[in-house]
């Protein structure tokens, strides 16, 4: 179990695998499927990506058990009590969106169709989950912390407008 792409060993080339089996950027075999269901639910997710991390590094007891999701407007970021595994995102946006993934966590990828992106992001290291400009619209969110999904409070809509009159 954990050997995603079947080489001897368990490592983080074993995680970009599985994650972008999950982000439906490449298809697992069935042989790589049976090793990858790490939890045995039938279904390749984000727990089965932190089960592999766990793997590796070994399991953390500083887990989060709640989590928020704030937009500056500028960039979504994540709030959590404790430490967060991995956290898959799908949403919606026009064709002038453009963001940028955080560079601190250990593994950060996305997958656009369209008008819809999936990301996922593992073990961040720091709030900021993505940069941005433009708009989107979270269709679904996914937090885990090492060992099973944990409750997920979204940003309410904000919207900045122009001051009329302009009492400067």
């Amino acid at each position: 179990p954990g050997d995603v792409n079947m080489d001897g060993q368990i490592n983080v080339q074993d995680i970009i695998v599985l994650v972008n089996a999950v982000l439906g950027t490449y298809e697992p075999t069935p042989e790589q499927f049976e090793v990858s269901d790490l939890n045995n639910d039938g279904e390749l997710n984000i727990l089965d990506i932190v089960d592999l991390v766990n793997m590796i590094l070994g399991g953390r007891v500083d887990n989060a058990t709640k989590t928020e999701l704030l937009d500056t407007g500028k960039k979504l970021q994540i709030k959590a009590d404790g430490y967060v595994g991995a956290v898959k995102m799908v949403f919606e946006h026009n064709e002038d969106f453009i963001f940028e993934l955080t560079d601190n966590a250990l593994v950060a990828n996305y997958n656009s169709r369209g008008n819809t992106t999936t990301l996922i992001v593992v073990a961040p290291e720091t709030d900021e989950l993505f940069s941005y400009s433009g708009s989107f619209e979270i269709v679904e969110v996914k937090v885990a912390n090492s060992f099973e999904f944990i409750p997920v409070t979204l940003p309410v809509r904000t919207e900045l407008t122009s001051a009329y009159p302009n009492p400067f």
